[in-house]
């Protein structure tokens, strides 16, 4: 996403470029459980009955390191066509599809430590932090000024 800040170098998204990696993805994830009704297109209730796969409580795609050769598209229309995305909630059907494939294909997550969605008490040891659209005004006021005071602004 266009909203995530480096502070250092992200060595396990870098160790992830390798093609042959037997999984599709690694997320960051927030840090605390939250509805699935608020971070996926699909009814949970309906994907659970019909095709029998649970959102998870913690998901989050905007940083991640996605291997599109583990990607199964065809399982992913199927899911669509068995439980159709509420046109309402069409701005998170990306975040549903990456579940989706990470869900058949598997997946692992980054540090929360170090890869960050919250606010944090300090950026000290954070390698990156998401700040997504309820946090983005942090980008603002903590994540450049943070940039521009380690001189990377240059």
């Amino acid at each position: 996403d266009p909203d995530v800040l480096f502070f250092d170098q992200p060595t396990e998204l870098l160790a992830d470029l390798d093609p042959e990696r037997r999984f599709f993805g690694r997320f960051n994830l927030p840090r605390r459980d939250a509805d699935p009704r608020g971070a996926f297109a699909i009814d949970p209730a309906a994907l659970r009955e019909r095709v029998g796969v649970e959102l998870p409580l913690r998901f989050n795609s905007g940083l991640s390191s996605i291997n599109y050769a583990a990607a199964n598209w065809e399982w992913v229309e199927h899911i669509l066509k068995s439980v159709p995305p509420d046109p309402e909630r069409a701005f998170l059907l990306e975040q549903t599809i990456f579940f989706l494939l990470a869900e058949r294909g598997g997946w692992e997550a980054l540090p929360t430590e170090r890869y960050v969605l919250e606010p944090v008490e300090s950026l000290h040891g954070v390698v990156a932090r998401h700040y997504f659209g309820k946090t983005r005004d942090l980008l603002y006021t903590e994540g450049l000024p943070e940039l521009i005071r380690r001189g990377w602004h240059r």
